[in-house]
Order: C-alpha cells, then structure tokens, then sequence
C-alpha cells in the first residue's frame, strides 16, 4: 500500500463537474493509500485554483496529506490515473508532474509547450503527433534532444489540468521577503495598437499555468510532463492525446510576433 496521502483538488468555475471526472476523482483513481477530496468553484480561474493549493497547504502542515493532485472538471484521466501518475512522480524524483492534455479543437495542440523563462508571453506547443518523440515522461532537456526547434534556454511549460506534487517539498513552503508564498498561480495581461493598423488594439494573456511553470523554473524546480497518463478534454466532444491527430507543429505565437511585432518585454525575475 502507498505511503501517500493524497487530496485532489477540483476547481470548477462555473460549479459543475463532467460526470466521467466525478467517477475518475472518487471511484477510479487506482490509487491504494488515502485520498480526499476537495472542489472550489468561481469566476476567477487563479483564485480557484489558489484557494485549493491553500487548502492544500493547511492539510500538509496539519500532517493531513503529502500530496496534492489536481483535475480540472472538464478533463477525464484513464483508470488507476493517479496510481500511475504518482508511480512517474516517484520514478522521477520531480518536484511537479503535469499529465499532457491536448486543447479544445482541431489543431493537435497540447497545453504542454516550451518557452523562454523571462518572457511571460513566449510559447511554442508541443503537438500531439510530437508526443511519439518523446519519451513517456518527459522534462525540457528530453524536448531538446529529440525536437528539432525547441532552444537552449527553453523551459518546459506545463499545464493544470491534470498534475501532482508532494506538499512537503521546499517550493511550497519558500515565501517573498513580505511573508507571502512565492509560489501561487497568476496571469499576466497587455495590450497596445497595432502599429500597422491604428484602429486595432492587440491583447496578450500569459495564463496561469504556464506562468505557474516559469515560476518553478526560477525556482530551480524540476517539472515533467507524462502522456502515460492517457487524458480527455470534455466539452461535446472528447479531445485526446492518443492517437497522434492534427497539424504537424505549433506557429501560433510565432505568426502573431510575425504579423504584429511584439514589445521586448521580459517577466519579471
């Protein structure tokens, strides 16, 4: 039986949970040891997701738990997901495990992407018929050596659909010199006119959990992404990961810098 202890946080921002989620949360995790619960609701995304990694925080102090799992409500993991999940964990010695989730429509895309650690706004992701590349599981490094486009200082970018992390390591309990968590999930926003058509305003959203992997970076945390953890993304429609489907590589952020130029802006260190 596994010695972890294990929440798993829900965050759903409109209060509803996909019923294959309900049944992969309470039912057919896989895992042996404990588990509970917990599922947050509201508008704000980054609220959410904070108001559960505080529940999260309390529970491991309180020697609750020793780990924290997250599923979002509109993601469905396969059967005996959280066992495998955290059989990689283990394996990897990794301060945070992401399983790969690919996005909303037709493009193959994944939210697991690279991009450079100073710039909240720089991305490339990784395609689903990337996967086949790489390894299982797999971290920036493992991305270098068998992608032919990813560079030198790229960090690994992952997302929170499906991820889990031992309460217990130093990144969660690190804070700013003001007492706060150094480590909490956030977004970053901008805008400004087209210089190419001045009754056009341009935005750019830089979301939370690829700032959330940026921060980790800084960190000096050690971040993979698994597809041994099959995955769907729920709406009217499942969005998988297996089989390889869609295009054959991500241009988006490049044609947006390509068509619009962007400002040399860096995050913040």
């Amino acid at each position: 039986m596994s010695s972890a202890t294990v929440l798993i946080g829900v965050p759903a921002g409109n209060g509803w949970i996909f019923g294959p989620c309900v049944e992969a949360v309470y039912g057919t995790h896989g895992h042996d040891g404990p588990t509970m619960a917990k599922q947050a609701s509201g508008s704000m995304l980054t609220h959410t997701f904070n108001r559960l990694v505080g529940f999260a925080r309390v529970a491991a102090a309180q020697g609750l738990i020793t780990h924290f799992a997250m599923c979002h409500n509109d993601v469905v993991p396969a059967e005996n997901w959280l066992r495998d999940l955290l059989a990689e964990y283990e394996r990897t010695d990794a301060d945070v495990l992401s399983a790969v989730i690919a996005i909303k429509s037709f493009s193959g895309q994944t939210s697991t992407a690279l991009g450079d650690p100073h710039d909240w706004y720089d991305f490339r992701r990784i395609m689903t018929r990337e996967l086949g590349r790489l390894p299982p599981t797999f971290d920036a490094d493992d991305c270098r050596r068998q992608l032919d486009w990813p560079r030198p200082t790229d960090c690994l970018l992952v997302n929170t659909g499906c991820w889990i992390t031992d309460m217990r390591k130093p990144i969660w309990s690190a804070t700013n010199p003001d007492g706060t968590y150094a480590l909490r999930f956030h977004t970053e926003d901008r805008q400004w006119l087209d210089p190419h058509d001045p009754e056009h305003v341009l935005s750019e959203c830089a979301p939370e959990d690829w700032n959330f992997s940026r921060d980790l970076h800084r960190m000096g945390a050690k971040v993979y992404a698994t597809r041994a953890v099959s995955t769907y993304h729920a709406v009217t429609q499942l969005w998988g990961t297996r089989p390889a489907w869609g295009g054959e590589t991500d241009t988006e952020a490049e044609d947006f810098r390509q068509q619009y130029g962007r400002p040399d802006l860096r995050a913040h260190e």
